[in-house]
């Protein structure tokens, strides 16, 4: 059965402000290894919980061929995905071109490793940076995003203009993308419209039969000031 809800919330569109909003962010799971895990032993590994759900999802570790020692990658389960990347690429994670992988993988080089995972149908992307060589292998930070199909860049660890709420008719998530200019609407379940309302009760825009669980407003032109959506 197709829900209307009515999310009363108070959104600045403005990027200054929402930037503010960052410092206290729990969507983006960001660890900065200080020091950096170095990996030296034959038998050294690190398994990465990369959503921190209590699975570990990635695993570093060394394979000996021949008495020489090479540096692996691999995925732990098979909802868990990786691609690789130059250490210096921004590529947005859910890119339909990206080739996804699954299994091990060699590698003697500074990179990142691009991380999909999915869950209940819902994919979530994030990055891992890690370092190797004959001798090591150094893993220096990854970072998670946890909205399903965001748009979460390689090197990315903040979420620009995100603000998450809940009412009583399920999980309500609001951010923007497009450098502040698209307003990004994600329910739990299917909305019917969709309402921007200025604070002195002016109607700034509508939206009528959406029928989706997500929705996209085009704020482009909009003064910037608090809204009621």
């Amino acid at each position: 059965m197709k829900t209307i809800i009515f999310a009363l919330i108070i959104i600045l569109v403005l990027p200054l402000f929402l930037k503010s909003q960052i410092e206290v962010d729990t969507n983006v799971i960001f660890i900065d290894y200080d020091p950096d895990i170095v990996l030296l032993n034959n038998d050294d590994t690190l398994s990465i919980d990369a959503n921190q759900d209590g699975i570990f999802d990635y695993l570093f570790y060394y394979e000996l061929y021949s008495s020489v020692r090479y540096p692996y990658f691999r995925n732990l389960n098979p909802n868990c995905k990786y691609s690789l990347f130059l250490p210096d690429s921004e590529d947005t994670l859910n890119n339909p071109s990206i080739e996804w992988y699954s299994g091990e993988w060699f590698w003697y080089e500074d990179i990142m490793f691009g991380l999909k995972i999915n869950s209940d149908n819902d994919n979530f992307y994030g990055w891992i940076h890690a370092s190797s060589s004959p001798s090591t292998i150094v893993v220096d930070k990854f970072a998670f995003c946890k909205i399903p199909d965001y748009p979460f860049h390689l090197g990315q660890t903040t979420l620009t203009g995100l603000t998450s709420i809940a009412d009583i008719s399920g999980d309500i998530k609001v951010f923007t993308e497009n450098a502040g200019n698209t307003l990004v609407i994600q329910s739990e379940k299917i909305m019917d419209f969709m309402r921007l309302i200025s604070i002195n009760g002016t109607e700034v825009f509508l939206h009528n039969n959406i029928n989706s669980m997500s929705a996209k407003i085009n704020v482009t032109g909009i003064v910037r000031g608090a809204y009621i959506l």
